[in-house]
């Protein structure tokens, strides 16, 4: 079955597609708003239906990773976009907040998104712990 986004890539998105597929690791050296977010969204469609990828990490300046949440829903399949799950980290969050983040932590079954800031990770103790627990859990 291949993933089918709600609309289909540029030709500069899909070129980066095909050379990402199959990579370990891959950095797109792409310009602002030239589609970066849509082109990872994509792919994560692509290796989590394929059985690849259960969890998605994206770590963003402070000032955009917020908008991720946004973008997968704009970007993603409207089947991936249903099943999934997609958490923003807050730091210094109240009790409601760590209690969905836990409850979001302990979801094994369901495609999941974490989106966390750059500055909270490199300064945080409890973000730190956060992306570790979480890459541990499912293939990221």
């Amino acid at each position: 079955m291949n993933y089918t986004p709600p609309f289909k890539p540029r030709a500069h998105q899909k070129e980066a597609l095909r050379r990402l597929a199959g990579q370990e690791a891959f950095a797109l050296f792409m310009a602002m708003r030239t589609g970066k977010t849509k082109t990872i969204l994509d792919d994560f469609g692509r290796l989590e239906l394929d059985g690849k990828l259960l969890q998605l990490l994206v770590i963003a300046p402070g000032g955009v990773y917020r908008t991720w949440l946004g973008a997968a829903q704009e970007h993603m399949s409207p089947d991936l976009e249903k099943r999934s799950l997609r958490h923003a980290w807050t730091s210094g969050a109240g009790v409601k907040a760590g209690r969905e983040l836990e409850a979001f932590l302990k979801t094994r079954d369901r495609p999941k998104m974490l989106f966390m800031n750059v500055e909270a990770l490199s300064s945080v103790k409890a973000a730190r712990e956060t992306a570790l627990r979480f890459l541990k859990a499912a293939p990221t």
